[in-house]
Formats: structure tokens, C-alpha cells, sequence
């Protein structure tokens, strides 16, 4: 998979996190920012919003977690695709991010096959059920 100089948010309270995501999506050809949180995430993206193709991000988070991210983000960009990654996703909390529209969920740690098979997904997602 090429991210073909698309731009991508990694959104993570752990540097080391962000920075191995930078290096993995960068050698693959994306573009990459990276924001601390949630709050911080919406600023960039809101600099970013007219290049801006996918947000990757963790769920628990000091200032503004995932959930609350992804709600706000949605409203303010709904074109573009998220990714959940996270040492921890519970039933509830996976329950409320299916309930948002999010189908990709990744446990951490995962693998770069499992990261790009998530790319792919987010990219090219699966036609709805009739």
C-alpha cells in the first residue's frame, strides 16, 4: 500500500508511539503530522483541513481522549477517515465507536501487515450490508 503523499494525523500521548507511526507511514509515502491529543489534533487538522485524508488515533488520552476527538472531528470534517488504535478498547467503549460509524478498531501493539491492511480499509472500505 502507497500513501502517495495523502496526509495522515497520528494522534498519540506517547512520543515514542507517534514517532514509530511517523516512520512507518513516512516510508510508505504519506505525509505525516502528528498531534500529543485530542486538542491538539483539532487544531492541526483544523490548519490541515483542505489536505487532511485520514486521522489515525489512540483513545485514551490526557486533555481530550479518542472519543471525544472523533465526535468533534466528525463535525468538523466528515470526509475524513479514522482509525482507532489502542492498548485497550472495552465493549462499551468499542460499542460507542461503532455507534459513530468507525469500523476500524486496531489493537496495540499491532503489526505494519496489520496497519496496512487497516490503510486499505480506510481507503477503500466495504461496501454497507443491504
Amino acid at each position: 500500500f502507497a500513501g502517495n503523499g495523502l496526509t495522515v494525523l497520528v494522534v498519540d500521548d506517547e512520543v515514542n508511539v507517534r514517532n514509530a507511526m511517523a516512520t512507518v507511514l513516512g516510508s510508505i509515502g504519506f505525509n505525516v503530522i502528528l498531534a500529543r491529543d485530542g486538542t491538539d489534533a483539532l487544531v492541526c487538522a483544523a490548519e490541515k483541513r483542505h489536505e487532511l485524508r485520514l486521522v489515525i488515533t489512540d483513545l485514551h488520552m490526557p486533555q481530550m481522549g479518542g472519543i471525544q476527538f472523533v465526535r468533534t472531528l466528525q463535525r468538523m470534517l466528515p470526509d475524513v477517515a479514522i482509525i482507532v488504535a489502542s492498548g485497550r478498547i472495552d465493549a462499551r467503549d468499542e460499542a460507542e465507536l461503532r455507534s459513530l460509524g468507525l469500523q476500524i478498531l486496531l489493537s496495540k501493539p499491532f503489526s505494519q501487515e496489520t496497519l496496512t491492511r487497516a490503510l486499505r480499509q480506510a481507503f477503500h472500505p466495504a461496501p454497507p450490508p443491504r
